[in-house]
């Protein structure tokens, strides 16, 4: 890595970062300190189809998952820009940034998160038509 890595919390990220309770934030901030130190290495895993682009990395066993894009990576593989538009960050964003989306809780091993993720990124950044 050539810069230092460099960490973005997207607002719906801290909105929900911001009302874990206490020893669910600790963990939180020990998933995140992963991230920082290892992205490009794999911390997480990929992502496909509609999110395409984006890591998931869990916390508290696989109850939470912290939603998040690597740009190196994310311009590497592409975005499936049919269902989720490109990011209006890019151009902003060096190699070395990392972009935590979104906290997503999974009751009881639903797969769900994935896609309440993936309708509101599509929200955000609308495909093209």
């Amino acid at each position: 890595m050539d810069q230092p890595l460099v960490v973005k919390r997207h607002k719906d990220f801290q909105k929900v970062y911001d009302g874990l309770d206490g020893s669910l934030r600790k963990q939180a901030d020990k998933k995140i300190q992963a991230i920082e130190a290892d992205t490009w290495q794999g911390q997480g895993h990929r992502l496909k189809a509609d999110l395409l682009g984006f890591r998931s990395a869990d916390f508290q066993g696989q109850t939470y998952k912290i939603i998040f894009s690597y740009c190196k990576e994310c311009r590497k593989v592409g975005r499936n820009t049919r269902l989720i538009g490109k990011c209006e960050f890019c151009p902003d964003m060096t190699d070395d940034t990392v972009i935590l989306w979104r906290i997503v809780r999974h009751g009881s091993g639903e797969r769900n998160g994935y896609r309440i993720v993936s309708r509101a990124m599509a929200k955000e950044f609308p495909p093209s038509p």
